[in-house]
């Protein structure tokens, strides 16, 4: 779909027949004819063709007397893309300290991932690089950090051309106590009817604030 400056220059007055060819030879098109004088420079825009591949376009004078070609290529711009993500929960997941896991990543392009990790202080540290190709899914053995709080792994593409983030946290798991002993009592013994309402203090000694 963009414009396409044709420059033509012939070394002898004449018209000159342009055509393009499309990719694998299949057919021929006359696009304009051109009339030039010798030495002198001529130029027509033309539409870039939609289809992808190698084109050729072809200059004839019209009394056949001399031809030219210029091949080019049409090819569609395919914006970068690069994901990152955890193997067992995934992203925006909880994790216990020290889990065995894995990184994957992958890109649309080829080219080369760096991956990084920022700690709950805000800095970041580099992880590893890699080499893939497009469309390919990548891995690496990782054990996540031990120590608590919001981290965030990112993975940049050649040179910060696209990158992913892929946050997580790391906490390790609640327990609920267990009691070794413990002793129950009447606040107020006045309890007589039933129904009447009583205070019960229960004491816990193998932990302290529970």
């Amino acid at each position: 779909g963009d414009m396409l400056d044709i420059r033509i220059v012939s070394n002898v007055d004449g018209t000159v027949v342009v055509y393009w060819r499309s990719p694998g030879g299949r057919g021929r098109e006359r696009l304009f004819r051109q009339q030039v004088r010798a030495g002198e420079p001529a130029s027509r825009q033309i539409e870039v063709p939609e289809n992808e591949g190698e084109w050729v376009l072809e200059g004839e004078l019209s009394d056949g007397t001399a031809t030219a070609d210029c091949t080019f290529a049409v090819e569609v711009q395919v914006e970068p893309v690069v994901r990152v993500w955890l193997d067992g929960l995934g992203c925006e997941a909880e994790y216990e300290p020290g889990t065995q896991d894995e990184i994957l990543y992958q890109a649309n392009v080829d080219g080369e991932v760096v991956l990084s990790l920022r700690d709950p202080e805000g800095i970041a540290n580099h992880l590893f690089s890699d080499r893939v190709a497009a469309g390919q899914t990548r891995s690496a053995a990782w054990r996540l950090p031990e120590a608590e709080g919001e981290w965030l792994l990112r993975a940049e593409l050649n040179d910060g051309q696209a990158s992913h983030d892929c946050p997580f946290s790391v906490y390790a798991p609640l327990t609920p106590p267990t009691f070794g002993d413990y002793s129950v009592n009447w606040v107020d013994a006045a309890h007589t009817c039933p129904g009447d309402e009583v205070s019960i203090v229960v004491n816990v000694f193998d932990e302290d604030g529970v």
